[in-house]
């Protein structure tokens, strides 16, 4: 079983899952520090259907639960923290969480894995990747 690497920023919880409240800056920076500490972690965004499919999905919503950093990915979620009043600090969309990931490890020098349909798929995502 791997450590407890989950944020301390406290967690909001919505539908029984969890998102952790942090800004954009405090999960990319909390991400390369779980990458820095090496494999084994994983991050997971949450909008409104995955909050609905995890009530019929034992496996979604443990795999909610389990991760280190769950980011509100619709617009929904963060709403509804307001509404608990447990406000989440902003949406962290799961496309843009990527791209500053992105942005940030290449000048580290952290190695990025890409996974596509086919190899060509792969090869232009690289090449945007490359071009950014």
């Amino acid at each position: 079983m791997k450590p407890n690497h989950r944020v301390e920023s406290g967690r909001v919880w919505i539908g029984g899952l969890p998102v952790d409240r942090l800004t954009m800056q405090e999960s990319i920076d909390k991400a390369l520090q779980l990458i820095q500490e090496g494999p084994g972690h994983q991050h997971v965004v949450l909008n409104a259907a995955k909050v609905v499919g995890a009530q019929s999905s034992v496996s979604l919503a443990e795999s909610v639960r389990n991760a280190d950093i769950v980011n509100a990915d619709g617009q929904s979620v963060v709403w509804a923290s307001r509404i608990l009043r447990d406000a989440l600090p902003e949406r962290v969309a799961g496309i843009d969480f990527m791209d500053e990931l992105l942005l940030r490890a290449v000048p580290l020098g952290l190695r990025v894995g890409l996974l596509g349909a086919t190899e060509e798929v792969v090869g232009r995502v690289a090449e945007i990747g490359l071009s950014i």
